[in-house]
């Protein structure tokens, strides 16, 4: 294998901002005090502004204790996981979550080296759903002419059903409002 020595790739560095990224591994380590070394993979990384070739990896530190609104417990929610009072988790559950990753730059102290770190992560935002796809155009000459629209015709009211014969009227002798012949 022929390898060629380029100090100005570094596989690790992307543009500060953030990108979409799979938890890969949780390894705890220790300094003056227990923490969790978060890895992630970053699944649209740029850098200087283009896409990037390949993974990009990037990584950022949490302490070891779980509490309530603690860094931990926020980045474990992000996963979309909740973890109740008294309850374990193990970390092997959160590999393979996805979430939304803030990567800033940080100067290594004493140094001039410049690397990225995960400052914070939030939960991945549901995909928006889909528009239902418009018609495809059709061209004029395809628009075939559509006959002239009629008014219905108006429907015939049936006839009316014939008169009854009037009734007989019974001839009076007397008028009743008749004052003057009394």
């Amino acid at each position: 294998m022929k390898l060629i020595k380029d100090n100005a790739f570094n596989p690790y560095m992307i543009d500060e901002g953030t990108f979409t990224a799979v938890v890969e591994l949780i390894e705890e380590k220790e300094a003056r005090s227990k923490f969790l070394v978060w890895n992630f993979k970053v699944l649209n990384a740029t850098f200087d502004g283009e896409p990037c070739d390949g993974d990009r990896k990037v990584s950022g530190t949490t302490p070891a204790y779980l509490k309530d609104d603690s860094k931990l417990d926020e980045w474990v929610r992000a996963c979309g996981v909740s973890v109740e009072d008294g309850t374990e988790l193990d970390t092997e559950d959160l590999v393979g979550k996805r979430v939304t990753v803030f990567v800033e730059h940080t100067r290594k102290k004493g140094t001039d080296k410049t690397y990225c770190q995960v400052t914070k992560i939030i939960k991945q935002a549901a995909p928006k759903a889909k528009p239902a796809p418009k018609p495809a155009p059709v061209a004029e000459e395809e628009v075939e002419e559509a006959p002239p629209v009629r008014a219905p015709s108006p429907k015939l009211a049936p006839k009316p059903a014939p008169k009854a014969p009037p009734a007989p009227v019974a001839e009076e002798t007397e008028d009743p409002f008749d004052f003057e012949g009394r």
